[in-house]
């Protein structure tokens, strides 16, 4: 008896040894694990209006075909990971057979019986709107089509993206599920006033054109069917938790970094609303003196400069300057701007050497930025390699960005910038116009053109304010003698006449260097 039992358990498994082909199913859309330690989601999941897309727990037991009314849905292939972690779940799974009752807005989530395709609860459960998200696909990104979720409900949805966002509640709002990550899969889970489960995309890698298609089926489909009869009518029920007023604004997950620095950091982030890839800065705070008074009035001051660097950026948009998409302040400031994949010139210049083309763009498009800006009254005060970002190669296309030493202000004495590239105005503490620009400017396109000198040694046994002072005017000297050595061409006649002073005053303006 025990060895026809045990003849019986090697067929068993040994039949479910089938192709990752025969396992991956055009048909399912994605499972949904509970994953909260209280089991709300588990117990919903169990509930008997759910029986039409519910799966019981293998019990160690790999799982067969699923049988529906209508075909044969093969289980998807599971590491063996997934097979414990589905040992004492209870799932549900969605797919295209079981269509949603509403089609024009997807499967409904929610304890309306009437309206749901998946009950979270009974009527007046917690926190739960009658109808309160709806997942569906929809073909209005830039990327293509995408499962996304919408959130109907009172008291608002969270959805996380491993890990990150867990808090971030919403109503009336979007996600996209099935956000693209540039390594591996994000781990996707949904929060619902303690309720909470993953969403476990199906893999589709050998049925991808049937998918596809059965996506294009469901998007025409949700467009031609006709609306239930009672779809028009509003879902009244409001629970009696307290509602939530949750804040609008857009979710940002981080991918990765991009560069840190002692004022900030920079992040590659995606708006999990659109997919849409920016660049987010988060500004870091200084070390507050003691006294709450004198704290208070000196993190004022540092918000003060933040918003600065941000409205001066917002108020001068040029296409050579880079562009807010958008700004926080709380609970610490942070600034969106667009990506750009190709980062900033110095470290493309490692990658592969600006050529003389390339610099020609270079020069011509940060002058134009700077005709622009200077008239306005708005110094950068830190052009250098690092701050100067790349959109593109094939032609070259750059931005100014990094604006925190910027100013609007016409009495300009702070000492401030990179050593290599400050003016020597600076250097010496005396009051200086928005001509530091172009010196700046003119030893960047020196550097890539012509090369640099070496630079002098710094002294010993002097005050730190005067070492940098005496270092850095012998820098820009030789600077000016290392241009003057070239021979005549038009630009280094352009650098050295006209850019490369030590006088500020004989410096021509950015609208003169580009019509000369």
């Amino acid at each position: 008896m025990a060895g026809n039992i045990k003849t019986a358990t090697i067929i068993l498994i040994s039949s479910f040894k089938t192709s990752k082909m025969e396992m991956e199913d055009p048909n399912l859309i994605a499972t949904l694990i509970p994953v909260d330690n209280k089991k709300r989601a588990e117990n919903a999941f169990c509930h008997k209006d759910n029986e039409i897309r519910y799966l019981p727990p293998t019990h160690g037991i790999p799982e067969g075909p699923t049988i529906s009314t209508r075909e044969a849905t093969p289980a998807q292939e599971q590491s063996n990971d997934d097979h414990r972690e589905y040992d004492s779940t209870h799932r549900l799974q969605l797919t295209f057979d079981k269509k949603p009752k509403d089609p024009t807005k997807g499967y409904c989530f929610g304890t309306n019986l009437q309206k749901c395709d998946v009950l979270l609860g009974d009527r007046g459960a917690h926190g739960i709107s009658g109808l309160h998200f709806y997942i569906t696909f929809d073909d209005i990104f830039d990327d293509g089509k995408h499962l996304i979720l919408r959130d109907k409900s009172t008291n608002g949805t969270a959805v996380s993206y491993s890990g990150q966002a867990s808090k971030e509640v919403r109503h009336d709002f979007t996600w996209i599920l099935d956000l693209k990550r540039e390594e591996g899969k994000w781990e996707v889970e949904v929060h619902v006033q303690g309720l909470e489960f993953k969403v476990e995309l199906a893999s589709h890698e050998t049925c991808q054109a049937k998918y596809n298609e059965k996506v294009e089926d469901f998007l025409i489909y949700s467009r031609t069917a006709p609306p239930p009869l009672d779809g028009l009518e509003l879902d009244s029920h409001r629970t009696t938790a307290q509602p939530l007023t949750p804040r609008q604004y857009p979710i940002y997950i981080r991918e990765r970094g991009l560069g840190r620095g002692s004022f900030g950091g920079v992040d590659k982030v995606i708006n999990v609303s659109t997919g849409a890839i920016d660049a987010r800065k988060e500004f870091y705070e200084p070390q507050w003196a003691k006294g709450k008074e004198r704290r208070k009035q000196q993190r004022e001051d540092w918000l003060n400069q933040v918003r600065r660097e941000i409205r001066i950026m917002k108020d001068n948009p040029h296409e050579n300057i880079v562009q807010v998409v958008e700004f926080r302040e709380d609970p610490l400031p942070f600034l969106v701007m667009p990506y750009l994949p190709l980062g900033n010139l110095e470290n493309l210049h490692s990658e592969s050497t600006i050529t003389a083309e390339e610099t020609t763009a270079l020069f011509f498009q940060a002058l134009s930025a700077l005709r622009y800006l200077h008239p306005r009254g708005v110094a950068h005060r830190d052009l250098k390699p690092e701050n100067i970002l790349v959109e593109s190669r094939s032609p070259l296309s750059i931005k100014l960005a990094d604006f925190g030493l910027a100013n609007d202000r016409p009495d300009l004495k702070t000492v401030c910038g990179t050593q290599r590239y400050t003016a020597p105005e600076v250097y010496l503490g005396n009051q200086y116009t928005a001509s530091v620009d172009l010196w700046s400017l003119g030893v960047i396109i020196l550097q890539y053109m012509y090369g640099l000198p070496e630079a002098p040694r710094q002294r010993r046994g002097q005050h730190k304010d005067l070492l940098v002072q005496g270092w850095g005017v012998a820098w820009c000297r030789r600077v000016v003698d290392h241009a003057n050595d070239w021979d005549p061409d038009d630009l280094i006649d352009l650098l050295t006449t006209g850019m490369l002073r030590i006088i500020p005053e004989e410096r021509l303006s950015a609208s003169a260097c580009l019509t000369k």
